[in-house]
Order: structure tokens, then sequence, then C-alpha cells
């Protein structure tokens, strides 16, 4: 006789959350439990990525944050430059707000 059992939910989608009731019966009857299931994730794409102003040597950028968070709190983010000539890229920038200022751009 078993103590233990497990319950895997193979291609689980953040849509899977929710309350969930187990149901487990054998010879000597039938119980049931709930449970909360929380599916966590990384969050989806910025939406409405604009240039709000735009100059030779900088950009300021403005978004809306994702639909989907996650399922956590969004705390920041993260972007990145790249250098066109260069090839390589560049420090990232880390802001909590949705709106950055890039500067420093090479004209071209």
């Amino acid at each position: 006789v078993g103590t233990k059992t497990e319950l895997i939910i193979k291609n689980a989608q953040r849509s899977d959350f929710g309350r969930y009731i187990v149901t487990g019966t054998n010879s000597s009857g039938t119980k049931s439990a709930w449970t909360r299931v929380d599916i966590v994730d990384v969050p989806g794409p910025i939406l409405d990525l604009k240039p709000v102003v735009v100059t030779r040597k900088m950009i300021l950028l403005n978004w809306s944050e994702p639909i989907d968070d996650g399922g956590s709190d969004i705390i920041g983010y993260v972007i990145e430059k790249k250098d066109a000539k260069m090839h390589s890229w560049r420090q990232p920038i880390e802001t909590e707000k949705s709106k950055c200022d890039i500067v420093g751009l090479l004209e071209g």
C-alpha cells in the first residue's frame, strides 16, 4: 500500500491555473481534497513599443506592460542595444518603468 501519489500535468499552460479537486477511491472509501494551482512562467512580450523622441545621438522609447505578467509582478525591464558597425552588444540598461532613454548612439 503506497503512501504517496503524484500528479503530473505535462505541457501545462498559464490558463490551466485554478482550483483542482483530487479524489481518491479504494476499498475503504472515497476522499476528496482541493488545491489551488498557480502556473508561473516568463512574462509575455511588451506591447506598443514606440520611439517617442529620436535625435542623432539618443532615442526615448515608451511601451506598455505585457498582458500576461507570467504569474508575478513585473519589477523591471532590461533593454539591450547593439552597435550596427561593431556587431557587439553593449551594456544592458535596466529600468523599473515602461520607458527608457538610450543615449550615446552612433549615427548611421
